[in-house]
């Protein structure tokens, strides 16, 4: 598995908790993949997450006595929430995010690496840690 990472200047903590993107048979193969390859298949995937965690708070679910306790320590108590934002399209998705690197919003480290070309090869292997480092302040984040 591809570990992945997320950052951000100016802040310790992870944007989104690391996860794991199955490799491509390229990678697997010892053939590598280029830039622009890994980062789409790095935002399908993540992509695919979000729409299952959408349709999981889409529906009301029946809150236990732990989820509550949880929820409560955490600060919020969720019972599933109809208006979560539709995401966009996989094309849609992986445009901006090709869009937003080529504007040096983001940057890609693979393996302690910093990777700059879209278009260039990224030699990679099954325990690869990739890392997104974002360099802007967006807002909302």
């Amino acid at each position: 598995m591809l570990h992945v990472e997320t950052k951000a200047l100016g802040r310790r903590d992870a944007l989104v908790p690391a996860f794991a993107v199955p490799p491509p048979e390229s990678v697997l193969d010892g053939d590598g993949l280029t830039l622009r390859e890994l980062i789409a298949i790095t935002v399908r995937h993540e992509l695919a997450a979000y729409s299952e965690r959408r349709a999981e708070r889409t529906f009301q679910r029946v809150l236990t006595e732990r989820a509550v306790s949880d929820g409560l320590a955490a600060g919020r108590v969720e019972s599933g929430d109809r208006r979560a934002p539709a995401p966009p399209g996989p094309d849609q998705a992986v445009g901006a995010a090709l869009e937003a690197f080529e504007d040096g919003l983001f940057l890609v480290v693979a393996d302690g690496r910093q990777e700059t070309d879209l278009d260039a090869q990224v030699l990679l292997h099954d325990q690869s840690t990739i890392t997104y480092v974002r360099l802007v302040a967006l807002a909302g984040g």
